[in-house]
């Protein structure tokens, strides 16, 4: 969702949360209607990421269990399947000259050539994409680890009372590095997403009033998203 200024005819500013593709095509482009206030939502959302800081020791285990968890995910030597796969790529190179010299020996139809080339550029797209998933995951790894580093550095030594005083800028800075997500269902119901260790992932608003599917804008101004 993107965020708006909604100024009502007394004069109140609120400011929402509200799905573009709403906003532009209608019920074609989205099928929830409802702009989710900012004072209700937020505050909620905060209430969930800040309890895990306050307790720095569940958050540091949730995070390490979590890097874990993505290195299981990657076959047992990372570095040696990634010298297998470039060693492969280097021998499809190899053929790939070998075949076309052949034709050019007048020992290959252009039509065998064209097949041969063909099979080759199978397995090399084959070996580039389990290449790049396999780098991919590395790298979300390490930034992870990085990630965590600079949150549990940050935060670890912060008093419960320091978190409840951090504005909204340094709010956007945590969610950041926990790489959070926030989903909000037909039902105005929240869902956080993401690499967070959080172990109440779904939550609702409860007051009601916090969301609106007839406010309209009078004036259009956008904020800082989650």
């Amino acid at each position: 969702m993107q965020t708006t200024t909604i100024t009502s005819s007394a004069g109140k500013v609120h400011h929402y949360y509200r799905c573009p593709r709403r906003v532009r095509d209608g019920k074609d482009g989205c099928d929830n209607p409802q702009n989710l206030r900012a004072d209700y939502a937020e505050p909620l959302v905060w209430e969930k990421v800040s309890g895990l800081l306050k307790n720095p020791q569940r958050l540091r285990v949730g995070l390490t269990a979590l890097i874990e968890e993505k290195k299981r995910r990657l076959r047992a030597d990372p570095e040696r399947e990634t010298l297998t796969w470039l060693k492969q790529l280097d021998e499809l190179a190899g053929k790939r000259a070998a075949y076309q010299d052949q034709q050019a020996a007048g020992l290959m139809t252009l039509d065998e050539l064209g097949t041969r080339l063909a099979e080759l550029e199978d397995v090399r797209r084959s070996a580039e994409s389990e290449l790049a998933k396999l780098r991919t995951t590395q790298e979300e790894i390490e930034a992870l680890e990085a990630d965590a580093d600079t949150l549990l550095a940050s935060y670890e030594q912060v008093t419960p009372e320091r978190l409840d005083t951090l504005k909204a800028e340094e709010h956007h800075r945590i969610y950041r590095l926990m790489r959070l997500e926030v989903l909000v269902h037909l039902d105005g119901s929240l869902e956080a997403k993401g690499d967070v260790p959080l172990d109440v992932s779904n939550f609702s608003i409860t007051n009601k009033t916090g969301v609106s599917t007839t406010a309209s804008s009078r004036a259009p101004r956008q904020r800082r998203s989650h």
